[in-house]
């Protein structure tokens, strides 16, 4: 990985987050995402706490992906809750040797129930389909796969959208899409 020359007289590391709006998904990490790749980081150095008076979280976990470029905190948000993240100013230090300048406090609040859609879905005809399942699908990707085993849906929470469903026929019941084998085992994809 290369730092891009504009970005080499920078002196602070650079990094941005997965907050919309300053808020945080119900059902989603908090993600840090990095534009250098980092050297070295110290969770130990993170304190993460919730509401004004800054109360110690502790069942939380904090990783970085392979490629060293995204943290994620991962934790079982409340609703409509401030929480806070300090970064001291040693956390971490990118490829490029730079760390923050000062420490720095994210400061963020969860999304209420009220900003998030339900769903109750009611199937006929499913006895005709082996391992069922239910996918929700936005911008060409799978959001979600609903694993069927009974001809009523309950979704609780679900960001609010324009969705596709479809049914897919899970035959070897791993809850994705097969495209099938024509090379090796001759199986066709799944329906």
């Amino acid at each position: 990985y290369e730092v891009p020359e504009s970005n080499k007289k920078e002196k602070r590391i650079k990094f941005t987050s997965n907050l919309e709006a300053d808020k945080q998904s119900l059902l989603e990490a908090f993600e840090l995402n990095f534009e250098a790749p980092l050297k070295s980081w110290d969770s130990t150095k993170i304190s993460f706490s919730k509401d004004s008076s800054f109360t110690p979280i502790k069942d939380y976990s904090i990783k970085l992906d392979s490629n060293k470029l995204k943290l994620t905190l991962s934790y079982k948000w409340d609703t409509a809750t401030l929480y806070n993240l300090v970064l001291p100013k040693d956390f971490a230090t990118d490829i490029s040797n730079r760390q923050l300048l000062k420490a720095d406090t994210i400061r963020f609040q969860t999304k209420k129930l009220e900003e998030y859609g339900q769903a109750i879905l009611t199937f006929k005809g499913l006895e005709n389909i082996k391992n069922p399942v239910f996918q929700m699908i936005s911008s060409d990707k799978v959001k979600n796969a609903f694993p069927l085993n009974s001809k009523k849906l309950d979704i609780q929470l679900y960001t609010p959208g324009e969705y596709e469903f479809q049914i897919l026929q899970d035959d070897n019941k791993n809850g994705v899409w097969d495209p099938g084998d024509f090379f090796g085992k001759r199986t066709q994809p799944e329906r």
